[in-house]
């Protein structure tokens, strides 16, 4: 029987951490902590960021990536971050347009980040639908998107896929999920059925290589030159940069998607 989507399936490790004095992160897969969304915090513990010139925080979290199915095989296989926002290469004002007409006025994109003096700052901006909108900020560096309704604020999911640009695209808003984020990365260990552990979720993975590729022609390839065996397991792991004075949020979410081919 040929691998299908649903095969592929996305587990915590063994510790995920409460705090930064959790010990050993990462270890085997937990199948009975199956991830069903993509809401920050079943990666992450939320942290707060510091004060001024007390520096970025960073956190180290894993998970595992498997393939269920009883007998065969998927190949080619990638993984990357849907919701991934590129580095700001250059201060300047920030766009925004969705490929839906629904997301209209009655909704806004919360940006935060710094504006070009470095001060973190929060604009929220009106859609318009399939017509561009702009920010009135300046940004040197966008940490979050938010997508919230104009009346009383609470988070909505996007109809369409919402461009986020700066000179060039940074990322999108997937459609169906309501934020960006220019924090998260992920790695890759370099060979399938790793439970690979961390001292504390203050210590970086030894030999991992972080990156936030945000579509599939820029994805990471899978060990195993991308051939995940039945019942195979890929080890993530996991990388959060939180700015100083940066606010942190229980409502980042973290759209890890991977493609592949099958028999």
């Amino acid at each position: 029987m040929s691998v299908t989507a649903g095969d592929i399936k996305h587990y915590q490790a063994q510790t995920m951490a409460a705090n930064f004095t959790t010990s050993n992160i990462g270890g085997a897969i937990k199948t009975a902590a199956q991830i069903q969304g993509s809401i920050l915090s079943e990666v992450f513990f939320t942290m707060a960021s510091a004060t001024a010139g007390g520096g970025a925080k960073v956190q180290h979290a894993s998970s595992h990536i498997k393939n269920t199915n009883a007998t065969d095989s998927m190949t080619s296989g990638l993984a990357w971050l849907a919701n991934a926002l590129d580095d700001v290469a250059s201060d300047g004002t920030a766009s925004f347009v969705s490929s839906s007409a629904d997301d209209d006025s009655t909704r806004k994109v919360r940006i935060l980040g710094l504006d070009d003096a470095g001060t973190p700052t929060q604009e929220d901006l009106p859609l318009n639908g399939t017509s561009t909108v702009t920010s009135l900020t300046s940004w040197s560096a966008i940490h979050r998107v938010e997508l919230r309704l104009v009346s009383g604020g609470a988070l909505a999911a996007a109809v369409g896929d919402i461009t986020v640009t700066r000179d060039a695209d940074l990322g999108v808003i997937p459609a169906g999920y309501w934020s960006a984020t220019s924090e998260v990365e992920f790695g890759l260990e370099a060979t399938l059925g790793t439970s690979a552990t961390t001292a504390d979720a203050a210590t970086a993975p030894s030999g991992i290589s972080f990156s936030k590729p945000r579509n599939e022609a820029g994805g990471t390839a899978l060990a195993n030159s991308g051939l995940l065996a039945a019942g195979a397991t890929q080890q993530v792991w996991w990388r959060w940069t939180l700015a100083e004075q940066a606010r942190p949020s229980a409502d980042i979410q973290v759209v890890l998607r991977w493609s592949g081919e099958t028999a």
